[in-house]
């Protein structure tokens, strides 16, 4: 890359310049070609350049990687004629000058007087040295002296420094970290005598490459009836609205942040900043046997990757949700990772969860890596009845009996649903929706009447755990066991009905 140093002239000479300790201030502005070529001082303030702090990770950007070229223009408060010639100095902050590639012949700085008179020039030099300016760069700052017009009338009130080059800028690994410039313009002579100081402006500033946001919902199981109860589902999330019996557990969006590679010019895309992602849901509604699977689900509602091995965790490994699935065309906005319920076993409540999403490198990110972002999952609440009852016997029990108990405590009718589970694996046998119970009333179930319905086939020993749910508007549960033809005891006491969680 070629460093051109340009010179900007404008204004009438200053009768005179004189030393003062309350010295004026000169500022950074943005530059352009289009000033260049009109010889225009700029007016406008200078906007850093966003760069990307994830270059620095991984076996990416190094302390002595180079940064930029950078152009960026002086505005100085004076005006400077011939024969004062000042000393211009330019410091850097958060960042060292990359004295060798700025002096180096093939990045030298060219030196060119801008100004509305196109006839009055200074020189162009080479490597910073000749009959216009002399250029020192060092780590810590760059000088510019013995700077003479073709013309004696003639006198400059700005600078531009095209092709700055930084090293030494780990620190832009961390998000808002920046570099910034400052400096001054002093007798050559003397560098205590100050004419006027250039005001620190933030010249280089730290972003993410890639803003990753996680969303989530609150779903609700809607009130059910008949042999569907507690198995509807309805829930709307940042606009994506779930289908019948589904929940949105996360959504997951990118957003690129127009930040810049190391060259502060080439834009860094969204496709050359993220490769594969793998992405893991952990839920206790992943656990719940009403789930029949779960989807991630793009921006344009195609599914990417469906996952039916459930444990209370989702997995979607990186090799199915790749960058070029995820970022680009339809695959850019917000994703959603969506659970699905079977339709026929009672959903039951689930607390919030987490979503984690792990990046990994591809080729284009310098060799670093996106860090970890985590989030929630959505809570799943319920409403109505749910009793949760443990240790039923088996029917093939000779010596303990076990009955269920259900009494409706409200005014309306209402059909319970039971879960079977086995008590001590935890699986689900089966299902069972009972006869309607009308209000006010009691429906006594032994373990042969619920194994029937449930389809569990006895086994010796065997014990079972129930969940019930329903349309009862209210009501109890009672486990009653004992020996037959002997005695019965209330083993369970009544079991309240709980909302939105089992008792």
């Amino acid at each position: 890359m070629r460093n051109t140093y340009l010179l900007g002239l404008g204004g009438a000479l200053l009768a005179s310049t004189s030393l003062t300790a309350e010295v004026q201030a000169g500022t950074f502005n943005a530059y352009t070609a289009q000033l260049v070529a009109a010889g225009a001082k700029p007016t406008s303030g200078f906007t850093a350049a966003k760069i990307g702090a994830q270059l620095f990770g991984g076996t990416g950007l190094a302390a002595a990687s180079t940064i930029g070229g950078q152009m960026v223009f002086i505005n100085f408060s004076n005006q400077y004629n011939q024969g004062l010639a000042p000393k211009i100095l330019v410091f850097p902050t958060g960042a060292s000058f990359h004295a060798s590639a700025l002096a180096a012949s093939t990045n030298a700085g060219n030196l060119t007087l801008v100004t509305t008179d196109a006839s009055t020039t200074i020189t162009a030099t080479t490597n910073g040295i000749g009959s216009g300016c002399s250029i020192g760069v060092l780590t810590s700052q760059i000088q510019i002296t013995n700077c003479t017009t073709g013309t004696s009338s003639a006198a400059f009130t700005g600078m531009a420094l095209s092709g700055l080059i930084y090293t030494a800028a780990t620190g832009l690994a961390t998000v808002g970290a920046s570099i910034s410039l400052s400096g001054a313009v002093v007798e050559t002579s003397n560098s205590n005598n100050t004419y006027e100081t250039i005001t620190s402006a933030t010249v280089v500033t730290s972003v993410n490459n890639v803003v990753i946001v996680n969303g989530t919902g609150t779903a609700t199981v809607a009130l059910g009836t008949g042999a569907t109860a507690y198995t509807s589902v309805t829930q709307t999330v940042g606009g994506n609205t779930s289908s019948g019996l589904t929940v949105i557990l996360t959504q997951i969006s990118f957003t690129g942040t127009g930040s810049l590679g190391s060259d502060l010019a080439t834009s860094t895309a969204i496709t050359n900043l993220v490769g594969n992602m793998g992405v893991v849901v952990t839920s206790s509604a992943l656990s719940d046997p009403a789930v029949s699977n779960v989807r991630f689900i793009k921006p344009d509602g195609t599914t990417t990757y469906t996952n039916t091995t459930l444990a209370g965790t989702a997995t979607f490994s990186s090799t199915n949700l790749t960058g070029a699935t995820l970022l680009t065309g339809a695959g850019v906005g917000t994703s959603i990772v969506q659970v699905e319920f079977n339709g026929t076993t009672a959903i039951t409540a689930a607390a919030a969860g987490t979503t984690v999403e792990t990046f990994l490198a591809n080729a284009n990110t310098s060799g670093a890596a996106l860090p970890t972002v985590t989030g929630a999952a959505s809570a799943i609440s319920r409403q109505g009845f749910t009793v949760q009852v443990n240790s039923v016997q088996a029917s093939t029990n000779t010596v303990v009996t076990s009955y269920v108990r259900i009494t409706n405590g409200g005014s309306v009718a209402g059909i319970p649903v039971i879960t079977v589970y086995n008590a001590s694996t935890g699986t689900v046998m089966g299902t069972f929706t009972t006869a309607s119970v009308p209000g006010l009333a009691t429906l006594q179930l032994s373990a042969k009447d619920i194994e029937t319905g449930a389809g569990v086939t006895a086994t010796a020993g065997g014990a079972y755990d129930l969940v019930i749910t329903g349309t009862l508007p209210s009501g109890y549960v009672q486990h009653i066991t004992g020996n037959p033809g002997n005695l019965f005891v209330d083993f369970s006491a009544r079991r309240n009905s709980a909302l939105g969680a089992n008792q």
